[in-house]
């Protein structure tokens, strides 16, 4: 599985080829989501799939996962599931940490 961390977007994704492997069915979002694509162009969205249990070096959390197509990637996580972390913070050393333990280290950065 492919996933990206994304600190520009603001919500995060999964690949419609996924999508049967959650084990959920996907709610009705409150409103609906236009996302603009690389592309320019826009394309609007009314499912969301909530409470999707990830596990990232032995930490668990749950996000609220957005069906999208994407070709590159399986999910892309954006802002939204980083904000839901208590006690989570992007340090200066290019590490995100939980409880002073290193959790993902962001090796590079081009462009």
């Amino acid at each position: 599985m492919y996933v990206l961390f994304d600190y520009g977007a603001t919500h995060s994704f999964v690949t419609n080829k996924l999508v049967g492997k959650l084990g959920k069915n996907p709610c009705r979002a409150k409103k609906r989501f236009t996302i603009s694509t690389t592309l320019g162009t826009n394309i609007n969205i009314n499912h969301v799939f909530k409470g999707i249990r990830i596990d990232i070096n032995g930490y668990e959390m749950r996000v609220y996962l957005i069906p999208f197509e994407l070709h590159d990637f399986d999910v892309i996580l954006g802002m939204e599931w980083l904000c839901m972390m208590i006690g989570l913070c992007y340090s200066r050393n290019g590490m995100v940490v939980y409880d002073d333990r290193p959790m993902i280290s962001v090796l590079s950065v081009e462009g």
